[in-house]
């Protein structure tokens, strides 16, 4: 199902801003490379993309700023506050709206919940108490996608081997009834973008089981394993695009249970290496850090091809490391345990090998703005300065390939060169249609500015998926509308977001479901999605509510725009905003919000 709603659409300034240029983004600075050292105790560290700030779960042992969580600006380097949370924190876990951050207590078997807005904690829940061996502790928590209101939780018998307890689900700190079984089992597990699925990897047995794991309102049960998927004692995953990564340099899919691809990390020696692991689908990268010695290596790999892009090295790493996260546009970082002499480090890198986004000007999504990939036949966006003498925007269809003497050349992996359609030009945003055909790989975009020539580099990947909001700056109120189908057949639109003049921003407008004979859709609109591969194995989330696609791919009648159709399922009949995102082709879209009534 297909519907062109133009009139009803124009009303959010996606399609305006396309047509008059009205984005206001700030151009992307490069960095160099540079590696810090913070002197700081943290048992886990989380990076939060809504604060741009860094938590760290701080234990006992460091004296007065003990049993918090520290508060750390990886821009600045700046520490603290330290936030008092109980005892012995350990495992932290952010809700993906960035609402919430949980930390295991492992003093108090317990768990923890605080509100990043009002950094005030919540009363601690209780993990439980095994049968016959005591308080369970947590070895793995993870907040379930959309639902910040949810967590798993892999549980820890004490004293006991094999040590793990189960996986449970608790929901506001109260536990659902189903959990799985004790004894071999999750020791360590992963949400991959769906509501419905949580994935778990048996660590601590040689059965070395990789678990597919049912979530619903009752908890969760344990629908298959696949032994020795990955292998390893100690092994661990990430996910990123709904794809997982091991830290023993496999890629896979999770629902699939099949392997994609493995990356190389033999060390000098010859032999394999096994270290942390950070995939980041946005920059179609995946991050492994391994322990050479003193000087530690981070290996930078092509999510795609599985190819190696470059090593970081990093020199004086002192103690074990762990807790491998991404932040900002260009950084990563870990923390250190002490060793005989040092360590209790937290290290903070940041190399343009992390965001692949060469020096010059710098090639985003029109949708999401996240800079660096697009894809062939989406709009993009160049930020720089002196791109254009003058502002001026596209009137025809065709779009023309010259705007205020303005050109735009795109020169792929494979050396075709193709001008590319403009939208816009202004002296420091221009707004393109990345040509059809353009080869995957790394390409070079060449303005021409009246004989004045800018370079800057893209990566083209075959679906870099995003969706418009109707702010135009790829965050809020989503840029859709709902389509109702009444039992008759009859059908109407209705808006999802309205302008509110007092606050100066678009909000989001309730989407009332109506009886149940209605059928309502939520019609999205994004670009970079239309080459998408098997249209069934597309992962949509309304809130906490995973649901079907009736439709996605190129919207028709306005260029470069594709729309997505997506049910709303009734059971989220009073959940009010929430965040809608897809993931496709190892790929995800940025959030934007919509309103059930």
């Amino acid at each position: 199902m297909k519907i062109f709603i133009l009139s009803v659409a124009c009303f959010v300034v996606l399609f305006c801003a396309l047509q008059f240029g009205q984005f206001d983004r700030p151009v992307f600075a490069q960095t160099p490379p540079t590696i810090r050292t913070l002197s700081v105790q943290v048992n886990d560290l989380v990076y939060d993309p809504y604060s741009k700030l860094m938590y760290g779960s701080v234990p006992s042992s460091v004296g007065a700023n003990g049993n918090s969580v520290v508060v750390i600006d990886p821009v600045t380097g700046n520490i603290g506050p330290y936030i008092f949370i109980g005892s012995e924190p350990n495992r932290l876990a952010l809700s993906d709206d960035g609402k919430y951050l949980y930390i295991s207590l492992n003093g108090s078997s317990s768990i923890r919940r605080l509100n990043l807005a009002t950094r005030v904690a919540e009363t601690p829940f209780s993990l439980g108490t095994s049968a016959f061996y005591g308080p369970y502790t947590a070895e793995d928590i993870e907040v379930r996608p959309g639902c910040p209101d949810d967590i798993a939780v892999s549980l820890i018998r004490p004293g006991v081997s094999p040590r793990h307890g189960g996986v449970a689900l608790f929901s506001n700190g109260v536990r659902r009834q189903n959990l799985t079984q004790e004894h071999t089992g999750s020791n360590v597990i992963e949400f991959c973008s769906s509501t419905a699925w949580l994935y778990g990897y048996n660590n601590e047995t040689t059965e070395f089981g990789f678990r597919r794991i049912s979530v619903n309102d009752t908890g969760l049960k344990e629908i298959d394993v696949v032994g020795n998927f990955f292998g390893g004692f100690g092994s661990d995953f990430r996910c990123s695009g709904g794809l997982g990564y091991s830290t023993n340099g496999r890629a896979f899919d999770p629902q699939s249970k099949s392997l994609l691809g493995t990356f190389n990390l033999s060390t000098s020696g010859g032999s394999a290496g096994s270290g942390l692991v950070r995939p980041d689908a946005t920059v179609n990268r995946v991050f492994y850090f391994l322990p050479v010695s003193s000087t530690a290596q981070i290996r930078v790999f092509d999510m795609t091809t599985f190819l190696s892009v470059g090593t970081i090295d990093v020199p004086n790493v002192a103690g074990t490391a762990s807790s491998l996260i991404r932040w900002g546009t260009d950084g990563l970082a870990f923390r250190t345990s002490s060793s005989a002499a040092s360590g209790n480090q937290v290290v903070l890198v940041q190399s343009p090998l992390v965001s692949g986004i060469s020096a010059g000007a710098v090639t985003a999504s029109a949708a999401a703005f996240l800079p660096g990939r697009v894809a062939p036949e989406s709009i993009a966006t160049i930020f720089g300065t002196g791109l254009s003498a003058a502002t001026a925007t596209a009137t025809t269809i065709p779009l023309p390939s010259s705007l205020a003497g303005v050109t735009v050349l795109v020169k792929d992996s494979f050396g075709m060169e193709r001008n590319a359609s403009l939208f816009f030009v202004s002296p420091n945003q221009i707004n393109y249609l990345v040509p059809a055909g353009t080869a995957m790989g790394n390409a070079t975009i060449t303005i021409n500015n009246a004989g004045t020539l800018i370079t800057g580099g893209v990566n083209i990947g075959t679906v870099v998926p995003g969706l418009f909001s109707a702010s135009a700056n790829g965050q809020g109120v989503a840029a859709a509308v709902a389509l109702r189908v009444k039992a008759d057949g009859s059908q109407s639109f209705e808006l999802v977001a309205l302008f509110d003049t007092a606050l100066n921003r678009f909000v989001t407008r309730p989407i009332d479901l109506g009886p149940e004979t209605d059928r309502v859709f939520l019609i999205l609109f994004g670009t970079g999605l239309r080459l998408r591969s098997d249209p069934a194995k597309i992962i949509a989330r309304i809130g906490c509510a995973d649901t079907t696609v009736a439709f996605a791919g190129a919207q028709g009648d306005l260029v470069g725009v594709d729309q997505v159709n997506l049910p709303i399922p009734r059971t989220l009949i009073g959940r009010g905003e929430m965040d809608v995102a897809l993931t496709l082709d190892g790929q995800s879209t940025n959030f934007v919000k919509v309103n059930i009534k």
